[in-house]
């Protein structure tokens, strides 16, 4: 439901419990014992009505207390990171034009000039500032064409709410789209599912930083040791220059997909961006290649046993805290499974 409706269905809900309650009063003036059976039997069915109506109301609130809490999305990050960047061309290009404007003025107010001096120009003349400015131009107008282009979607994302479970979002998959969570999965070479965590977050790349975080924390916490993380791999859907650079293990992260990696020369294209130029020459290293493939071979199996052997393709609960607890229990249900079949018991879990 969009932000209107849930903000009116609140004024609403909250109108007839005041309208409610006001008629509970007057039903309460005859002390009749038939009108007071009467009054009592009315009032049981009013107070399940009014409980119904209050739970809806609660989540609607939720809905509307989300909205005015989100926080900013992935395009606002962008475009935030896009008008930062912006600023500090636009202050270095205003102090060098503040610089050839004095000297400008300077060269005009002065009396004589010597022989073969060179006249100083204005500033707009000055070719290098004239192709600063250019820069600057297209640079507003990228920024602008950007959230002309993403503000709809944007606004119906955010401002969209889901009443049977505020806390889900839209999400795509295969299929289509489904109203739901995004589960996250953190595996180790021996197949053991490290860390299970629950997003809202329909897009892949800002939950690198947190996966990383969430897998150090859950292994001190079940090793009582700090983690010695020696290699993260990832797919192309988490790669960003920030989530090359934030701390944590040694990654491997390409820019492409996998089936891609062996068939173009990363060296050959070079990148503006350094980190993710080094990514793309750590990628054309065979012995990199091999050991990121290893990746599919971790991950999706235990993605399949979770999805496909127990079940999990739909959420038995609502709410991101409930489904970030079912979530860790399916983990751990698949973790036992699997020490069951390394200490070779018959039984499966």
């Amino acid at each position: 439901r969009r932000e209107e409706y849930i903000r009116d269905l609140i004024d609403e809900i909250t109108a007839e419990a005041a309208e409610a309650d006001a008629d509970d009063e007057q039903l309460n003036i005859d002390d009749d014992d038939d009108q007071a059976a009467r009054t009592a039997l009315i009032a049981g069915k009013g107070a399940r009505s009014r409980s119904g109506k209050a739970d809806r109301l609660d989540r609607a609130r939720e809905c509307a207390d989300s909205i005015d809490q989100a926080p900013p999305s992935n395009t606002d990050r962008e475009i935030e990171k896009s008008e930062g960047v912006l600023a500090k061309k636009e202050a270095v290009y205003q102090a060098a034009y503040d610089e050839r404007l004095a000297r400008y003025h300077a060269w005009r107010a002065a009396p004589v000039h010597s022989r073969g001096q060179r006249p100083v120009m204005h500033p707009e003349e000055y070719p290098r500032l004239r192709a600063k400015k250019d820069v600057i131009e297209r640079s507003r107008d990228a920024i602008a064409a950007k959230k002309a282009k993403l503000a709809a979607a944007e606004v119906a994302q955010s401002k969209t709410r889901n009443l049977t479970d505020p806390d889900s979002r839209l999400m795509k998959n295969r299929f289509g789209f489904v109203q739901g969570y995004n589960l996250q999965l953190s595996v180790s070479d021996d197949h053991v599912i490290l860390a299970a965590e629950t997003f809202a977050d329909a897009v892949d790349v800002g939950l690198f930083e947190p996966m990383l975080k969430a897998t150090a924390r859950e292994y001190e916490a079940a090793c009582g040791v700090e983690p010695e993380i020696g290699l993260a791999l990832a797919d192309a859907g988490y790669h960003s220059t920030q989530n090359l650079e934030c701390p944590g293990p040694d990654r491997l992260l390409p820019d492409r997909q996998s089936r891609k990696l062996s068939k173009v020369d990363a060296v050959a294209e070079v990148s503006k961006s350094a980190p993710i130029q080094a990514m793309r020459e750590r990628m054309a290293v065979p012995a990199n290649l091999e050991l990121y493939k290893r990746r599919g071979a971790l991950v999706e199996p235990a993605n399949g046993w979770v999805k496909e052997r127990r079940g999990l393709r739909r959420f038995s609960m609502r709410g991101l805290k409930k489904v970030a607890g079912e979530a860790k229990l399916m983990a751990a249900v698949v973790n036992i499974g699997r020490l069951n079949a390394v200490r070779g018991f018959a039984a499966t879990v």
